[in-house]
């Protein structure tokens, strides 16, 4: 489901989106959001409103299918993500999980969708396996963000660590400033994980100790940070 006209939504559905847009007007920020365009970002209209705030208006709405769709492809910051909320995860099915991360254009997009939507679906592991190894930079820094909530909610039964700590070596590698920075996420969450698994990952990463890459043995010393 895609390309939701606003004549398609029926009289229920326009007047939650009347109130959903009143609350971003209300909360508007334009400090925020003027800070934000300097930054590059191009969003059609961006009120600036935090996320908490964000997650406020979107618990006075009904979860709704048609008005997620609707809100997600609107080039809007905040309706981006309040869509994240307000699609019912019984109807989320793994190939429109896919499509709303392959639409992802901005990092504090893919952040609110991988915490709010994609965590909350049992075939979570399935999309960071499928988008941790990507070809497409925002879809890996999604694969990590979804590695990284799982570790840090201790949610890493059946993982093939091996597997992603290898991505997470191309990941480091790569230069790229963002997957940089979910890839410090990690390593800040496997240190606060179960103590086999920082282990392995230990063990996995010791030989970048000396390696020639600045950023790779920077990850190995956020590992054995304080051992003993």
């Amino acid at each position: 489901m895609g390309n939701i006209l606003l004549e398609s939504l029926n009289e229920s559905q326009r007047e939650n989106l009347r109130e959903i847009k009143k609350g971003f007007r209300q909360s508007m920020n334009a400090d925020l959001s003027n800070s934000m365009r300097e930054l590059g970002l191009g969003y059609s209209l961006n009120f600036g409103v935090p996320a908490p705030r964000v997650k406020l208006i979107a618990s006075k709405i009904e979860p709704d299918r048609q008005l997620a769709e609707y809100l997600w492809q609107e080039n809007v910051r905040e309706s981006k993500m309040i869509a994240t909320y307000l699609f019912p995860l019984e109807e989320m099915d793994i190939e429109t999980a896919q499509r709303w991360i392959s639409e992802v254009k901005y990092t504090e997009i893919a952040d609110q969708l991988s915490r709010n939507l994609l965590m909350r679906l049992s075939y979570v592991k399935e999309l960071m396996n499928r988008n941790i190894a990507s070809s497409d930079k925002m879809e890996r820094y999604i694969g990590m963000r979804l590695l990284s909530f799982l570790i840090a909610s201790n949610d890493v039964s059946g993982i093939d660590f091996p597997f992603v700590f290898n991505e997470i070596k191309e990941n480091i590698v790569s230069g790229v400033s963002y997957l940089t920075s979910a890839v410090v996420n990690i390593a800040d969450n496997l240190y606060g994980a179960d103590e086999e698994l920082l282990n392995e990952a230990r063990l996995f990463f010791s030989p970048c100790r000396e390696s020639e890459n600045s950023l790779l043995r920077n990850f190995y010393s956020l590992l054995e940070e304080d051992e003993e």
